[in-house]
């Protein structure tokens, strides 16, 4: 290949992650149209962002330190809104960069281990992190349901007497 047609494709490269990074600050932004777009927008910019840092500082030298201040700037406006200056401090805003690479290297070794077959915890392999409670109400009535076919399972008596006086004898 020449140097023109590599440094093209480098430029394509380095526009297409840049499209879908402001493609996933847009989906975040509709979060509150779309609710499930908390969680997805999140983990797209974060699967982005180690590409486009490693494209983007090959290609110029100054790009992370720009995304850097991309960050810190768009943590300050967020400090500065409803009154979060009370409760963060001004030197918050610094710790963007670090959190946000935090974020990306996190979802990368989350989507690694998922790819492996899940976390390794006590000599298995997680796959789900969580159940939903329906899912877990379902698995209890139908773990109930065939120990009490097998009769392994007698549910507790639904009503407790109170009664003190002394039992008189059946009628024979």
């Amino acid at each position: 290949m020449t140097k023109r047609t590599t440094a093209r494709i480098q430029t394509m490269r380095v526009a297409f992650c840049g499209m879908m990074c402001a493609l996933s600050v847009v989906l975040m932004l509709m979060g509150g149209l779309i609710p499930v777009m908390l969680y997805v927008a999140p983990l797209l910019a974060g699967i982005l962002l180690l590409p486009v840092l490693a494209a983007g500082s090959l290609r110029r030298r100054g790009f992370p330190l720009a995304v850097a201040g991309l960050a810190m700037g768009l943590a300050e406006v967020g400090r500065r809104r409803s009154r979060g200056c009370e409760v963060f401090g001004p030197s918050s805003a610094l710790w963007a960069p670090a959190w946000v690479l935090e974020r990306s290297v996190a979802v990368w070794a989350a989507l690694a281990l998922r790819f492996a077959g899940g976390v390794p915890y006590a000599g298995r392999q997680l796959r789900t992190a969580a159940h939903s409670e329906r899912f877990l109400r379902r698995r209890l009535n139908d773990r109930r349901n065939e120990l009490s076919l097998a009769g392994a399972f007698r549910p507790a008596p639904q009503t407790v007497s109170t009664h003190t006086e002394p039992l008189r004898s059946l009628p024979q």
